[in-house]
């Protein structure tokens, strides 16, 4: 390479496109790219983004010479056809800086202007049809000699290999997290490699499962009206009051609904005159919501006792909680009713049957522990102390499964159990192992839908009246309310469609879909690998290997990604694992090698923590930047 000067994105390409096509992409929560849904994982990069980084990595700056051995093709035939070609393989299809003009406009003199504003789809909906991808792989090989390869040695949720591989390019991608490794597996290459055939396999097994969960579970959330199905259960934690001894649902604000049509729950301590033994609670709307339902019971912390009116100090609540006395209370249930085929949204008060099902399904879930204990079904491992899980073990969540009220315990549970039992029946059904494990790994990945959204740390959403999940930011911060996902008819078949939708829809952005290249076939120019390891030690990658080392690395202490994936690593190894066990061979995820600054390592060196973590963090990515030199091509 001495003979071509090193090329920089925002030197050559715009960047402008490429950066209001990146917030585009993100502007919207259904918008967002199909690979987003697949499972969570935290910081994912914009595909327009990725490809942008990409390309502008790999091409040639424009030249006569350049434009001369291309003669033929207007693409190539002037500085600004190359750059406007370049935008249009990142799926910029028009002038996206105009566009943002002119809905800016629009919207500040209140017109409505036709379609979308910008004139096409967003960016990464639009692959780059096969012709053009020709044409990018005869200019790289005139450049490099060869088609170039990529290489992502902290690859996370995949945004950059993904991208590479619409791109037909060599691709090798490596994450240390497991959680991180097997959703590179399954969100990249398993598309690559079946495309959109397995998705009939997906549905149908998909299928099997849900039903069979369903029948489960149905005795554990029965209602009384037949015609109601159930958005969400909705919780308060509660402390004994340190006076009186009686109940305290620890709710910040008792609004359940904003807007022209406002519902609240008023909470009610005494029945004509008389003193309850226990809360009860009353749901109001509209003008007979005589009082300031913001007003809640806890802020700060600190809490107001509804029986004597006296402040509950936080470390009282927080000593209750890590003795295991920190209780729940069902307080509203959401539902959805539907009469003569009209649906309408609304909220209820529990009611008795409520009440005896959740009796049941605790009833249910002791029967199953000493077995469950046993095999492993429930996940057993501690929480350990760091940064983002200072929360929940300040407040009495000593274990992983403690982040689960006992009927979702149940739910996840059986979850397991049935998974584990499909996993001999699929294989038989599907002759072709590696098919068969692919369809068992993709519903595995049902369980992490189901788990960041049925947890004791996601809640209800009032703004927006839906489901909040556990990882609506990145931590584990512990929520005084919690929503709870109805388990038996609901959670089971919107994980299912969640992860077919996702599936599909990153399948149908792959090249493979339209058939310009099959992974599962033998070809010695095409190649996907995924790793799973620290980036300072790619052992699997030869010296000078790979073309491209394109990487968006972990920066500081700004995710902590090991502590954070925990969450989903101890219930995604007794299913993920049996398939792939390599990824999942430690008791937690690898946090001494993990890339982060994490200041909870080293803690015992008290103020000098932060200097050795920052220390040990830059260490690290030396150790990466390194290794990426000596895997990278001359």
């Amino acid at each position: 390479m001495a003979d071509r000067p090193r090329v920089f994105i925002e030197d050559h390409f715009p960047t402008a496109e490429l950066g209001i096509e990146s917030v585009r992409e993100r502007a919207a929560a259904s918008a967002l790219p199909p690979i987003y849904f697949l499972h969570v994982w935290w910081a994912r990069r914009p595909l327009v983004a990725s490809a942008g980084a990409i390309l502008g990595s790999l091409l040639p700056v424009w030249s006569p010479e350049l434009a001369g051995s291309f003669s033929q093709r207007p693409e190539l035939a002037t500085a600004d056809a190359y750059r406007t070609w370049f935008l249009r393989l990142c799926g910029i299809l028009g002038d996206p800086v105009l566009g943002r003009k002119l809905i800016d406009e629009a919207n500040a003199t209140g017109r409505k202007l036709k379609g979308n504003g910008y004139g096409y789809k967003q960016a990464y909906k639009n692959s780059p049809p096969p012709e053009q991808v020709a044409l990018l792989h005869e200019v790289l090989e005139h450049t490099w000699g060869r088609v170039p390869s990529v290489s992502d040695p902290t690859a996370g949720g995949g945004s950059i290999p993904y991208e590479a591989l619409r791109y037909d390019l060599p691709t090798h991608a490596n994450d240390l997290n497991p959680i991180a490794a097997s959703v590179l597996r399954a969100g990249v290459e398993l598309p690559a490699r079946f495309g959109t055939d397995l998705v009939d396999d997906l549905q149908h097994w998909g299928g099997v499962l849900t039903d069979r969960l369903t029948n489960r579970l149905e005795s554990s959330f029965k209602r009384d009206n037949p015609n109601e199905s159930v958005i969400a259960y909705i919780w308060a934690r509660t402390v004994a009051c340190p006076r009186t001894g009686k109940t305290v649902p620890l709710v910040g604000d008792w609004t359940l609904r904003r807007g022209d049509k406002p519902v609240a729950v008023r909470l009610v301590t005494s029945r004509d005159g008389v003193e309850l033994d226990k809360p009860e609670f009353e749901l109001v709307e509209g003008a007979a919501i005589d009082f300031d339902p913001t007003k809640g019971l806890i802020s700060r912390g600190k809490a107001v006792s509804p029986w004597d009116h006296l402040a509950i100090d936080g470390d009282y609540i927080k000593a209750e909680a890590q003795a295991g006395r920190m209780g729940e209370v069902l307080y509203a249930v959401a539902v959805r009713t539907t009469v003569n085929r009209k649906k309408t949204r609304g909220f209820r008060a529990p009611t008795e049957t409520d009440l005896a099902t959740l009796a049941a399904a605790e009833e249910t879930l002791a029967g199953l522990s000493p077995q469950w204990e046993a095999d492993g079904t429930l996940p057993s491992e501690r929480v350990p102390i760091g940064n983002k899980t200072k929360e929940p073990l300040n407040y009495g969540m000593p274990r992983w499964r403690d982040m689960f009220s006992p009927r979702q315990l149940l739910v996840h549970g059986c979850f397991v159990e049935e998974h584990r039992r499909l996993i001999d029946e699929v294989r038989e059904a599907i002759v072709d192992r590696d098919r068969a494990d692919a369809v068992l790994a993709l519903l595995a990945l049902m369980q992490g839908k189901a788990l960041n959204y049925n947890a004791r740390l996601s809640s209800w959403h009032v703004g927006r009246q839906v489901m909040r999940s556990v990882f609506d930011s990145h931590n584990l911060a512990f929520k005084w309310t919690f929503a709870e996902f109805e388990g038996a008819e609901s959670l089971p078949v919107w994980a299912l469609d969640q992860i077919v939708d996702a599936y599909k829809g990153i399948a149908e952005l792959l090249p493979t879909s339209s058939g310009q290249f099959d992974l599962s076939a033998p070809r010695e120019e095409l190649e996907f690998r995924v790793t799973q390891g620290t980036a300072g030690d790619l052992r699997e990658v030869a010296d000078g290997s790979q073309t491209l080392v394109c990487l968006d690395p972990p920066y500081f202490d700004n995710v902590m990604y090991a502590e954070l994936a925990d969450f989903f690593y101890v219930w995604e190894k007794r299913t993920l694992g049996a398939l792939w066990p390599e990824f999942f061979v430690d008791e937690l995820t690898n946090k001494k090698d993990e890339a982060v600054a994490n200041r909870a390592r080293f803690a015992e060196a008290g103020r000098r923590a932060k200097e050795l973590a920052d220390n040990d963090y830059e260490s690290k990515m030396a150790a990466i930047f390194a290794e990426s030199r000596r895997v990278l091509t001359d």
